[in-house]
């Protein structure tokens, strides 16, 4: 998968509309290659995080991961609208954010955090 550029992640004690904010910044359809293959990395580092409390090692991953619940939690509400994420979800949503800001390095400049740096 393809590097990214890695605005500042959020506080791991965000707000969900923050968390969820910074979750659309990355495509992980794009970066899984398709929906079904985001759906599918998405729901066996779920699994794995609820098993053994373990996460990836991929930056890639691990954003993508995010990306899928954020989508999942869009869907959760019954009446179409973002729903919030339960205290278990909202754990390992934080627990993901907690390990990409282990891998983040914060961009110098506003225009390194916006894509045009390069």
């Amino acid at each position: 998968m393809a590097d990214v550029v890695l605005p500042e992640a959020p506080a791991t004690d965000a707000s969900w509309e923050q968390l969820r904010s910074f979750a659309v910044t990355f495509d992980g359809y794009e970066a899984a290659g398709s929906f079904a293959a985001c759906a599918a990395l998405g729901n066996a580092v779920r699994a794995a995080w609820r098993e053994d409390r373990v996460l990836p090692l991929s930056l890639d991953v691990l954003r993508t991961a995010l990306y899928w619940e954020q989508r999942r939690q869009w869907h959760v509400d019954d009446s179409g609208g973002p729903g919030e994420p339960d205290s278990s979800t909202l754990e390992y949503i934080r627990a993901l954010v907690a390990e990409i800001r282990r891998h983040a390095t914060p961009a110098e400049t506003d225009s390194e955090l916006m894509g045009n740096g390069r």
